[in-house]
């Protein structure tokens, strides 16, 4: 939809408050009349000038909105210098306080503030919906610690030598990737670790020892246990990955370096709030 009529509008509306006080019109070139609030000038003839509406005068010191030469870009101008500008391409604005919520396409893949491009979220996976209708992760099992109402994927007595997976297409262009998660290492590890892979190559590793120094009872005795058994656990250590990619399709998966005959109620792993950004 072409938002530039209710806009242009918009600008005109809020601008002509500003020139509210000079009560006369004039076309610039036309000759008659010395002070004027508001004037119409360019777009007229062979000239290629742009057009442009001033208010407060035709001196230089007057708010503008104006047109360029080929019609592409309106701005706001003030003193010469704009203030604000839209094109097909991109918006430009002052510094702005946004207060609620605030939302963007999510085909909108190129974000900048400040000269600065910024991530776009495509997809955060918390957990915490009702499994049937939540997003594809294969194994779907979910657990939690102390709280039944903050669920993650995996858990003690689910995730042991286990390998999570969930495959996301139709992702808008880009050409970066950016992952990351939350992972929890619950009860007795002894230095293996959790990996997350994209396309199947690991892109974040981190192991975990359970007590690192000999004295294991200080290690029960002031430790955090918070999930299954009664031994300290370590929990929304933070998995970020950032890499190059391009595909319409992401392959993600979060795996273990625990033995094929570890008993997941005496060594467990969980993650959550898997969240995909791209640029």
């Amino acid at each position: 939809m072409d938002l530039w009529p209710s806009t242009f509008i918009l600008a005109l509306c809020i601008l002509f408050r500003s020139a509210s006080s000079q009560k006369n019109l004039r076309v610039a070139g036309v000759p008659g009349g010395a002070t004027y609030g508001i004037a119409l000038r360019g777009g007229y003839g062979a000239d290629d000038s742009a057009a442009a509406v001033s208010f407060g005068g035709a001196d230089a010191g007057a708010t503008a909105v104006a047109s360029d030469a080929r019609g592409a870009v309106m701005s706001v101008k003030r003193q010469g210098e704009a203030l604000i500008s839209f094109s097909g391409l991109d918006t430009v604005l002052p510094a702005t306080s946004i207060e609620g919520d605030f939302s963007l396409p999510s085909t909108l893949s190129q974000i900048s503030a400040g000269g600065v491009r910024q991530w776009s979220l495509w997809s955060l996976d918390t957990f915490d919906g009702d499994v049937a209708t939540s997003p594809p992760w294969t194994p779907n099992d979910r657990g939690f610690c102390g709280n039944p109402m903050d669920q993650f994927l995996g858990g003690h007595c689910r995730f042991g030598a286990t390998q999570a997976m969930r495959k996301y297409t139709a992702l808008p262009p880009h050409t970066r990737v950016r992952v990351r998660a939350r992972i929890h290492y619950i009860d007795k590890w002894e230095g293996d670790s959790v990996s997350l892979l994209v396309h199947g190559n690991p892109v974040w590793s981190q192991s975990h020892d359970w007590c690192p120094c000999f004295l294991k009872w200080m290690c029960e005795k002031y430790g955090l246990d918070t999930c299954g058994r009664n031994t300290p656990d370590r929990l929304s250590v933070k998995a970020e990955a950032i890499i190059a990619h391009s595909s319409d399709f992401l392959d993600l998966s979060f795996n273990s370096s625990l033995p094929f005959e570890t008993d997941p109620c005496y060594t467990s792993w969980g993650v959550d709030d898997v969240s995909v950004e791209l640029m």
